[in-house]
């Protein structure tokens, strides 16, 4: 049989590339791994979201531990995973869109790179700014204000949101379209130097463990790098998260409004609570976050092996059909 120079193009497009570089296979290989994550962890989101919002004066909660089950004996098992919802709603596109904007800005940021040259340390870096200010602007910011203002509700009744599109019909009515993109400037800076220190160490740590694998991928390898590089960027960035956390819980124009801005809050809070206030939660956030990186960098290059694995088929039978 005499074979063609090349496979149809079509095929081509899809079946002669690496599953990361197609962007429908990272979107679904990060949908799978922000599922995962959320499914898991929420609970402790729910406490480190109680404790950053305490006041030095209001102390309810002794620590990580006592929050939780006075949450669990106050208020029900359940009531660990309100703002569920907001959060599982937002995290699958969230995880999808990260995933894709990342290999998106890479390919970008290398096209004058030599032929078969990976991206730079520095680029890496900068593809995961990019990637945290784009995720940060198209869904972080409304999702997690949605998750704040129903996570720090008390009590089963006489909530003032009863779930996800109450809250968002309540917000829009009283404090409009702006209401749900407050924090903004602050989920920027915390989401883009999370992902730009996030992506750089994670991409490091992954290399280093296969140059010591003999330049094999083993299956633990993106748990112990997600799980190093979720753990050093969420406590870089705690302070941010404090101050965007005390932001959005605060209703846009309301006379009870403590703080005026992000500087404002900051000087607020150092002056009456003291630095440590800002790292608030810092415990349960730093673990919530280093095993949520673990678990989504596992997933995803689980699928992303999947994927590959489903390529090679597809250019095998491809070939095998062209040949005959």
């Amino acid at each position: 049989p005499v074979s063609s120079p090349s496979l149809p193009s079509m095929a081509a497009s899809t079946t002669d590339r690496r599953a990361r570089e197609v962007p429908l296979f990272n979107l679904l290989a990060g949908a799978w791994a922000g599922a995962a994550e959320t499914a898991a962890l929420h609970p402790i989101d729910t406490i480190k979201t109680r404790l950053q919002l305490q006041h030095a004066e209001q102390t309810h909660y002794g620590g990580m531990l006592h929050c939780g089950t006075t949450i669990a004996r106050e208020e029900g098992l359940l009531a660990l995973y309100k703002g569920l919802t907001p959060v599982m709603a937002g995290i699958i596109p969230k995880i999808a869109i990260r995933f894709t904007a990342f290999e998106y800005y890479k390919s970008v940021l290398r096209r004058n790179n030599p032929p078969g040259e990976k991206e730079t340390r520095s680029q890496t870096f900068l593809a995961g700014l990019l990637t945290g200010i784009t995720e940060a602007v198209l869904i972080v910011t409304p999702m997690e204000l949605l998750k704040i203002r129903l996570q720090a509700q008390r009590g089963s009744t006489e909530l003032k949101y009863r779930g996800q599109y109450h809250a968002i019909k309540v917000i829009l009515h009283e404090e409009g379209i702006a209401g749900l993109y407050r924090g903004l400037w602050p989920t920027i800076w915390r989401q883009g130097s999370n992902e730009a220190v996030k992506f750089t160490l994670y991409n490091a740590i992954r290399e280093k463990l296969i140059a010591q694998n003999k330049g094999k991928l083993a299956t633990w390898h993106p748990t112990v790098a997600g799980l190093s590089a979720g753990f050093i960027g969420a406590f870089l960035n705690s302070p941010v998260d404090v101050v965007k956390t005390r932001l959005q819980r605060q209703v846009v124009g309301s006379s009870k409004a403590r703080y005026r801005g992000f500087f404002h809050a900051v000087g607020l809070m150092w002056r009456e609570e003291g630095a440590s206030c800002f790292f608030k939660g810092v415990v349960p956030r730093v673990i919530r976050i280093g095993l949520g990186h673990a678990v989504i960098f596992t997933v995803y290059e689980g699928v992303m092996h999947l994927l590959d694995a489903y390529l090679a088929r597809r250019r095998e039978a491809l070939r095998s059909t062209h040949d005959q």
